[in-house]
């Protein structure tokens, strides 16, 4: 299983460079697919993090990543997302005050969020669901399971702009 991980990461590298090394706020922008829409990526977890980019980029999605809440927040400073996948267990700032920061921004409140942990608690799952988050996921979860509340959301969110511009 190592061996699959590698390669999915070296392909991942390649397609960064190959396609948009771009950056901001110091961060990786990986602009390579652009169909769907923008992802906001907070994971300190390397392997994970190259995971989750390979698997939302054939999805069809962009993604900025940041390590943790405080690179997130400064990513939301000159960036709005589609969408904020997050886990919850991070150094400087967790998931959790990443998710009470957005739902209190007046520029982001709006921005869907799907939280995802290692832990099965009940308690956490409520938690999670009562700051703001849209949907939490439980580590390891389905990619077809995560690709369905993406593009929900997503969904959700063109048919309120449809109707929004035609009022």
């Amino acid at each position: 299983m190592p061996l699959f991980y590698a390669i999915r990461r070296m392909y991942h590298n390649k397609l960064c460079r190959d396609n948009f090394p771009g950056t901001i706020g110091g961060m990786k922008m990986d602009m390579t697919a652009c169909k769907s829409g923008t992802v906001l990526l907070v994971e300190d977890d390397p392997l994970m993090s190259d995971v989750l980019n390979y698997e939302l980029q054939n999805m069809g999605h962009s993604v900025l990543n940041a390590e943790n809440g405080v690179e997130a927040l400064i990513a939301l400073e000159t960036f709005r997302p589609d969408i904020i996948i997050t886990d919850l267990m991070m150094p400087e700032m967790d998931g959790y005050e990443l998710i009470r920061s957005v739902r209190q921004s007046e520029t982001h409140r709006d921005v869907p969020i799907i939280a995802m942990s290692a832990s099965i608690a009940q308690h956490i799952r409520d938690l999670v669901l009562k700051l703001g988050a849209n949907e939490f996921m439980t580590k390891p979860f389905s990619f077809s399971k995560l690709e369905w509340y993406i593009e929900n959301h997503l969904s959700r969110r063109n048919g309120k702009e449809e109707m929004e511009a035609s009022a």
